[in-house]
């Protein structure tokens, strides 16, 4: 969040390389003071979902005297047209409301899928699928057999959700420890493939208790991953962190000599954010 004129109600560019949508949004400029902002996504069944920020879901989030927004939606499904809708509000003030219009994030290579943290994008990684799920859904039915009844009485249920097993494979050993820091703190995950891989290619899935198999000789770095999945609801929570630029990024520019250096190349917040360095 950043207090900094982004020039534009809202703006929706697909960053490929994460799979994800930058967004950022400026109040306008005349119209009163803006107390809260809501963010959401409206995916192609028209279903609207709040777009997730630090402290949770962007829905009349107190924003002070904030009057740009930039954010991120690393849960957008892949491969179809999905709009974002900001609506800024305030006491006696009329709200102002503005739309993206359509963008779509890229689906991943067959054969290929996303295993994304939704509260710590950072650990998010495009892994290859060796099986997908053949997915079962448990019967909650009961079947009562009465005396003098040849069929039994049936009390019935709403089925489980899907479960099944994931296959995926690290070529070495650095990814192997990302998969191991994805599943490390047990949290619901949005597992992401081409749609025709099964289910609908976007689903959040709670992970059972993982393993790893060694293929081939002792030293051999491949590994076979089999992870238990069952699908489940979308989380809560905010996020932590970010897939984009850091602090690290600008420490180690060899161009930021001193902190002087820094506020000479960067005039506002948000040039420091994009790294847009003036000349």
């Amino acid at each position: 969040k950043l207090s900094a004129a982004c020039g534009s109600p809202l703006d929706a560019v697909v960053a490929e390389v994460h799979a994800s949508v930058s967004l950022s949004s400026n109040s306008p400029a005349a119209g009163g003071v803006y107390t809260t902002l809501s963010v959401w996504r409206t995916d192609p069944d028209g279903q609207q979902v709040p777009v997730r920020d630090d402290n949770g879901d962007m829905v009349q989030v107190v924003v002070g005297s904030m009057t740009t927004w930039i954010g991120a939606d690393h849960e957008a499904p892949l491969g179809v047209p999905v709009s974002y809708t900001v609506l800024w509000q305030g006491s006696g003030t009329e709200p102002f409301t503005a739309d993206s219009g359509d963008v779509v994030v890229p689906e991943p290579p067959v054969n290929f899928a996303w295993l994304k943290h939704p509260g710590r994008p950072v650990l998010s990684r495009m892994v290859m699928a060796v099986e997908a799920p053949s997915w079962e859904r448990a019967s909650r039915s009961a079947l009562f057999d009465v005396v003098g009844r040849r069929n039994p009485v049936v009390r019935s249920s709403m089925r489980g959700g899907h479960v099944g097993e994931l296959k995926i494979l690290t070529n070495d050993d650095a990814e192997r420890r990302a998969i191991d820091a994805l599943l490390d703190d047990g949290a619901v995950l949005r597992g992401q493939a081409v749609g025709r891989a099964g289910l609908d290619g976007n689903v959040y899935a709670a992970v059972g208790a993982s393993s790893e198999e060694r293929h081939g000789r002792v030293i051999e770095p491949l590994r076979v991953w089999t992870l238990p999945v069952t699908r489940a609801d979308r989380p809560p929570g905010g996020i932590d962190g970010t897939t984009g630029r850091t602090w690290n990024d600008v420490f180690t520019d060899p161009a930021n000599t001193s902190w002087q250096q820094v506020y000479t190349r960067y005039p506002t917040g948000l040039d420091l954010y994009l790294g847009q360095a003036s000349s």
